[in-house]
């Protein structure tokens, strides 16, 4: 019947448990290694900024994220060509500072060295090694742009001015595209005082977010069975 199944049904079925995968798997260890000496190799020559001393005088952050990815490529499309958003906040800004654009360390060989020659290209735009710390830029950049990456959150935590492109579940709590859809206005404010204001707002509400609670699991059904059970689902689905 399991033949039968395959061949039918689930001719098309892909899991954790096919060949294929089971290959890629055993060969991931390999693959890593690769990336390491690919991106050392190839792609950090293009990137000038590799310690803290490098850093320019005045300038502003974007983080690379990982695409793809459903926080960026779901929730906001239009900014997957990450360069879209590069060129965006570097011709916003004042003549006389930089845009840093740090690469994400959990993409590290991955992206094509064409995509790091491109941004090189661009006129007042340093690449910053993946492997730097974000928390060493926390003190010296003016501000940091993102489309939906968690560092948004980050800075939340810490006040530091951040402006975010695309919508996610603390999106409203940021400088956004809805609030300053105008970014060289946002860049003469006083990003301090905005920031504050927001993180005041922010960490006010965390408390009331985590004390709600519903009474059903909400879960994975291999590891918790219960989430299937009829009385879970229920309660789930009562109004």
């Amino acid at each position: 019947k399991n033949i039968i199944l395959r061949l039918t049904n689930e001719r098309h079925y892909i899991g954790e448990d096919s060949f294929y995968l089971k290959v890629r798997g055993a060969c991931l260890p390999v693959l890593e290694k690769w990336r390491a000496f690919k991106y050392k190799k190839f792609i950090q020559p293009y990137m000038p900024v590799r310690r803290v001393e490098d850093f320019p005088k005045k300038f502003y952050l974007y983080g690379l994220q990982v695409t793809p990815e459903s926080s960026i490529n779901f929730l906001s499309p239009f900014y997957v060509d990450q360069i879209r958003v590069i060129e965006e906040i570097r011709y916003a800004l004042p003549p006389d500072t930089w845009l840093v654009v740090k690469e994400h360390p959990g993409i590290i060989g991955v992206r094509k060295r064409a995509f790091y020659r491109e941004i090189r290209k661009l006129p007042g735009v340093l690449v910053a090694d993946a492997l730097l710390p974000m928390e060493t830029f926390f003190a010296k950049c003016d501000a940091i742009f993102t489309v939906t990456g968690t560092v948004g959150l980050e800075c939340l935590f810490n006040k530091k001015p951040c402006y975010m492109f695309g919508d996610n579940f603390f999106s409203d709590y940021l400088p956004n595209k809805k609030t300053f859809p105008d970014l060289r206005e946002f860049t003469k404010l006083n990003l301090k005082e905005v920031m504050a204001e927001k993180s005041d707002a922010f960490l006010r509400d965390v408390p009331k977010i985590f004390s709600i609670s519903y009474p059903f699991l909400l879960s994975d059904p291999v590891a918790h069975p219960y989430t299937m059970m009829k009385n879970n689902i229920l309660q789930f689905t009562r109004p």
